[in-house]
């Protein structure tokens, strides 16, 4: 395909983190970046520029929307299959996100009362959600979206796998009852 080129998916994942770690230490957060280290190093073909303006959309969005002091979990893994490359990122935020609303926001826009209401403006809320969306959606991706009282990233999920830390993630930390945002996306892949 046109725009794909020679790509280590993982190593890139963990370099667009690297460049967000000033804005995950100055919200006083943490992450904890997750992966297989068979893949670190693995070369495929994917449209490398796609995946990084979606991957870095995505994070930034968990950073802004993260409640203070808490961690992001992330977790990526190439699923050799079904030629996708997986990032799966969750953390939580202050109020569930009615993720009805915002995929009908994704899909159909807001309405004019929204907009005329300053909805649109003052919450951004799925602005840059609709780009990745769309951005998925174009490159033959898919997409998984839910909020809610539970975690869908647990330590089970993640057994045997690498373990990076960024920011302040302390070894046990007090988890308040607050609810989760999680996002997974799969991109398209070949293997050379």
């Amino acid at each position: 395909k046109k725009d794909w080129r020679k790509t280590k998916p993982v190593k890139r994942t963990e370099k667009i983190i690297d460049a967000h770690n000033h804005l995950i230490i100055s919200r006083n957060l943490g992450l904890l970046f997750e992966y297989n280290k068979e893949d670190f190093e693995k070369e495929v073909l994917m449209n490398q520029y796609a995946f990084s303006a979606a991957f870095s959309n995505t994070l930034s969005n968990a950073v802004k929307y993260a409640s203070d002091g808490s961690v992001i979990k992330l977790v990526s893994h190439i699923d050799y299959d079904k030629s996708i490359y997986n990032f799966e990122i969750e953390n939580m935020v202050q109020r569930p996100i009615n993720v009805e609303d915002v995929l009908r926001k994704i899909k159909q826009g807001y309405t004019r009362k929204e907009i005329e209401d300053g909805v649109y403006y003052e919450t951004n809320q799925g602005i840059g959600l609709e780009y990745v969306v769309n951005l998925l959606e174009k490159l033959g991706g898919e997409y998984e979206l839910t909020s809610g009282n539970s975690f869908i990233l647990q330590e089970e999920k993640t057994k045997g796998m690498k373990r990076k830390t960024y920011g302040v993630v302390t070894p046990e930390q007090y988890v308040p009852p607050l609810p989760s945002f999680y996002f997974k996306a799969s991109i398209p892949i070949k293997e050379e």
